[in-house]
């Protein structure tokens, strides 16, 4: 018996654009009012259809973030900007190096070694917040 590695590896800009922090913006109130409307969520881990009256997805586990107070512009650029806050993520479980194939560009990996449960080190939740926002592309976070 023995442990695994659990983490994410992502690649993204060294530092984030205004313009790539208002195009998310936009894209997280589109994916605010179509859930408001639609009284459901897709979630961003497996693909699941879930009423807005449960907030964990009965597949998979993730638990979905209530978007349900992002009614405007403003509102949703300032939930972006707290995402990314950390950006890029510098705790002790992670490490990051500059991208060998396009300049301006990181790597970053966050994680630790796990017996089954998932990894509770502030990079990994960053990560893991970053990567289940439904907006990580919009930002070039891939």
């Amino acid at each position: 018996m023995g442990a695994d590695m659990s983490g994410y590896l992502v690649v993204g800009p060294r530092k984030i654009t205004e313009k790539s922090i208002r195009k998310a913006a936009s894209a997280l109130l589109r994916k605010a009012k179509a859930e408001v409307k639609s009284s459901s969520w897709t979630c961003e881990n497996c693909g699941a259809v879930m009423t807005m009256d449960t907030s964990v997805c009965k597949s998979c586990g993730y638990e979905h973030e209530d978007l349900s107070s992002i009614g405007d512009l403003l509102t949703a650029k300032a939930h972006v900007e707290q995402l990314i806050a950390d950006w890029p993520p510098d705790y002790r479980d992670v490490t990051s190096r500059s991208s060998p194939f396009s300049k301006g560009q990181i790597i970053v990996f966050a994680g630790d070694m796990s017996w089954g449960d998932e990894p509770s080190g502030a990079g990994y939740q960053t990560l893991k917040r970053i990567m289940a926002s439904g907006v990580s592309k919009e930002l070039g976070i891939l």
